[in-house]
């Protein structure tokens, strides 16, 4: 599928405003927002954003699926990481490169950093969107395993992440390996101790430098 293929070509009718596509979008939002939070997380998803190119999304959409017990062997995955390409080169590292850009005149001028606060606001809600869309290509969650013998969050999440490093086209090494690695452990972590989702309402979007 090409790169610039629209969202509303791929999902016809708008999948991501139906009752499951909702459900969806909801539960990987709230799934990120909550472990974004995460002492350490933030930076680990910075380094690979700003160091690795990686679409910090496509990464916490991997760890998602790990955690809701989705397959990662999907054709619909390599679809996901077409259309995040697209979405994130056109709607969101724009604003970015504005929002950066505006820094520096930004500590000296009111009205220039109230313009920048509403230029992050908009990166921030381009980026939501874009998990919305996201969610509607995760396959179904796999039927529930027998009692003992569930696969490995960490194994899965790993598994995971190198499939959308692949589809990313970006080549592993030592020090890229080191924080996947660091990540998934993270999330290991958060998912033993708060589950994947909550039905608690969550209004801090994760915050990308």
């Amino acid at each position: 599928m090409p790169v610039n293929q629209t969202i509303d070509k791929v999902l016809p009718q708008k999948a991501y405003e139906s009752p499951a596509g909702a459900a969806a979008a909801s539960s990987f939002w709230q799934f990120s927002c909550r472990f974004y939070a995460t002492d350490g997380v933030a930076a680990h998803c910075l380094e690979l954003q700003d160091r690795f190119g990686w679409d910090v999304n496509l990464a916490l959409f991997a760890l998602w699926l790990a955690a809701e017990h989705r397959p990662i062997a999907h054709p619909a995955l390599a679809q996901a990481a077409a259309f995040a390409a697209a979405w994130r080169s056109e709607k969101v590292e724009p604003l970015r490169r504005l929002r950066r850009a505006l820094k520096a005149e930004a500590d000296g001028d009111p009205e220039i950093n109230s313009f920048r606060e509403r230029i992050k606001t908009l990166e921030l809600e381009a980026e939501r969107m874009q998990q919305q869309r996201l969610a509607q290509f995760a396959p179904p969650p796999f039927a529930p395993p027998p009692c003992g013998r569930e696969a490995p969050f960490a194994a899965h999440a790993r598994e995971a992440m190198a499939q959308f490093a692949q589809l990313q086209r970006i080549s592993e090494h030592a020090e890229q390996s080191a924080v996947l690695d660091a990540l998934v452990a993270a999330a290991d972590a958060f998912v033993r101790r708060d589950g994947a989702t909550s039905s608690a309402s969550h209004s801090n979007p994760p915050r990308q430098a």
